[in-house]
């Protein structure tokens, strides 16, 4: 089963919806990690079947999506957020306590506009980067692939 995770889209709708677009038969589920609710509100409207799951960033006032969630999805416990009640610009040691707290088998964030990936002590740790500007590089978008025997983790550049 495929994940295909989004962030900080920050108004940049067309790269949002073409994600989507060329990712929505191969994708079992959407996660998008913040600021741009207004830009998932619109992907809605187009795409009233998608499977999709959001959080609030630090960007999206009066948003009513929470500020993270923790889900199962094929047998792996997921926890996301968008990372600024983290600090995650400055250190992800508390973000990775948390998830690792609550026994998560992946932790998704955005905020820093740098895609990062790693495996550490059992935890999958995946920020996508932004679908907007990234810190270094060109936009980008995340690709899980979950599996029985563990997980695959890929940035997309666009």
């Amino acid at each position: 089963m495929r994940l295909t995770v989004l962030s900080d889209s920050h108004g940049a709708f067309s790269s949002l919806e073409k994600t989507v677009s060329d990712r929505f038969d191969d994708t079992s589920l959407f996660i998008f990690l913040g600021d741009g609710h207004r830009d998932i509100e619109k992907l809605v409207s187009l795409y009233p079947s998608i499977n999709l799951l959001a959080v609030s960033g630090n960007c999206d006032f009066c948003s009513s999506y929470p500020v993270s969630n923790e889900i199962k999805f094929n047998g792996k416990r997921i926890f996301f957020t968008h990372g600024h009640l983290f600090n995650v610009k400055y250190s992800y040691d508390d973000i990775i306590a948390h998830a690792e707290n609550i026994s998560a088998d992946l932790l998704l964030f955005g905020h820093t506009h740098t895609p990062f990936t790693k495996y550490s002590n059992g935890l999958y740790i995946m920020n996508p980067g932004s679908l907007r500007c990234n810190t270094s590089g060109p936009p980008s978008y995340g690709i899980i692939d979950v599996l029985q025997s563990g997980l695959s983790l890929n940035i997309v550049n666009l």
